[in-house]
């Protein structure tokens, strides 16, 4: 290979990675960096994939590299390959040091046999002699064009922008890897899309994935005079999404971020050490799978009898169905834990696991229907819903409840936001709320012993 034909982009400055891309090129696994623009994606991956080759030379690993347009796939290999040319020249120019050659072919001759590459490079493929490859393809709108091949590791550029008929089609090319070499890995870049849905946001909530969410703003190479500038140039919306990789949606947030890490103090419940029926409460929340969705919550909150202090302590998720299975995991629980009372969503097709509870429990079951403005015989000034959450909320900020620390519950909370309707009562939703829907009715035991509401 001739150093004078490579691009000059191998030459590569000298690069010192933030801590954050220490701790990517040290995962070993699923993938999801939502970061803002030039914050070092790219570069992150393409000295990650130099050193899998490094530490797994005997693997062959071939690895896909796609994005929505050609363009964006392309960007990314560009990268990659740049990475592995400069290493490729700075070895070729230590063993030439000190040599002549007489023709211009034995000089070629002599770098292509000690090069790494099996064959020049093109722009969108190159594989070395130990077998290591890189391939590059558009997904286009359906992922016909990957559908067939075989990867180890499946990189997707811009992930937020691939259409969501394409995840089908590619992720299978990763079926064999994973038993065969152990990996079968998903690195998924983007930003932050424009709403809150789709297979790029839900594996960021996915616990097989490292996730990580990094601001332009964090970034020393970008400077902060420049990003001033794009700051009044640009909309709001645009620069929160593409510089701060935040959801816009992040604006009408009901839990902020903060708050929510703050409360969620403890790492696991101790049921053999902690459970204590003599001095707390233990109240069942019950979200029932609805239409189009597939899972049911159980989420069971202690409450301290003499200070009403609230812990969410543990939490059971199941697939849909029958109801009969659903009363038996009710049932099982309540074997337990003895809960003081039981709160089941009873809107939708809830309505049937509710019948089934009261008879079996009878006073002990409280159903709850989140649109309704009465909890039992309370009547209310505002939804059930709305009420479950206002007195969550409250209990947060005044430090009177704690959550379990999970990625998932995370997640679900980080995800409510709340609007307006034209009459002007508060709308509450996320995409993956059910745990948080489990959550509010099961904080509903926060009543003292008249029954009277704890805290609004």
């Amino acid at each position: 290979m001739r150093k004078d034909t490579l691009c000059e982009n191998t030459r590569m400055t000298i690069f010192i990675p933030d801590p954050w891309q220490k701790k990517v090129e040290k995962r070993k696994g699923n993938l999801v960096l939502m970061c803002g623009r030039q914050s070092g994606k790219s570069r992150s991956m393409a000295r990650k994939l130099k050193k899998l080759r490094k530490d797994f030379p005997d693997l062959a690993l071939k690895i896909g590299i796609t994005g929505a347009s050609e363009r964006q796939s392309l960007l990314l290999f560009e990268k990659v390959m740049a990475e592995f040319k400069h290493e490729d020249i700075e070895k070729i120019e230590k063993v030439m040091l000190g040599k002549t050659f007489k023709t211009q072919k034995a000089k070629r001759e002599f770098e292509k046999e000690y090069s790494d590459f099996k064959d020049p490079p093109t722009m969108s493929h190159f594989k070395l002699k130990d077998g290591f490859e890189v391939i590059c393809l558009p997904s286009g709108r359906t992922g016909a064009f990957i559908a067939g091949f075989t990867f180890d590791i499946l990189i997707v550029e811009e992930a937020q922008s691939m259409y969501e008929e394409v995840w089908p089609n590619i992720l299978p090319t990763l079926a064999i890897s994973e038993k065969t070499k152990g990996f079968g890995w998903e690195w998924l870049l983007g930003t932050a899309g424009k709403k809150k849905e789709g297979y790029f946001y839900d594996a960021q909530s996915d616990k097989d994935f490292l996730f990580i969410n990094k601001s332009s703003e964090d970034c020393k190479r970008i400077s902060k005079k420049w990003l001033k500038k794009m700051k009044r140039r640009m909309t709001k919306a645009d620069y929160t999404r593409q510089f701060l990789a935040r959801y816009v949606e992040d604006d009408n947030k009901y839990f902020l971020s903060k708050l929510i890490k703050k409360r969620m103090d403890f790492d696991r419940y101790n049921f053999k050490k902690e459970y204590n029926p003599a001095m707390f409460w233990y109240y069942l929340g019950v979200d029932v799978a609805r239409w189009g969705r597939d899972d049911i919550i159980y989420f069971v909150v202690e409450i301290n009898k003499i200070t009403n202090y609230a812990r969410f302590i543990y939490f059971k998720r199941e697939r849909k169905q029958a109801i009969t299975a659903t009363i038996g995991t009710c049932v099982m629980l309540q074997n337990i834990w003895n809960f003081k009372n039981i709160y089941p969503d009873e809107g939708g097709l809830g309505g049937g696991v509710v019948d089934m509870l009261i008879e079996k429990f009878r006073s002990k079951i409280v159903p709850v229907d989140g649109a309704k403005k009465s909890i039992g015989e309370k009547k209310l000034a505002k939804s059930a819903k709305e009420f479950g959450y206002s007195n969550w909320l409250a209990a947060m900020e005044q430090e009177k409840c704690s959550i379990l620390n999970d990625k998932e519950i995370y997640f679900s909370m980080n995800g409510i936001n709340y609007d307006f309707n034209s009459k002007g009562d508060m709308q509450i939703s996320g995409r993956k709320d059910h745990i948080c829907e489990a959550m509010w009715r099961a904080f509903l035991g926060v009543l003292n012993k008249n029954q009277r509401l704890f805290l609004l």
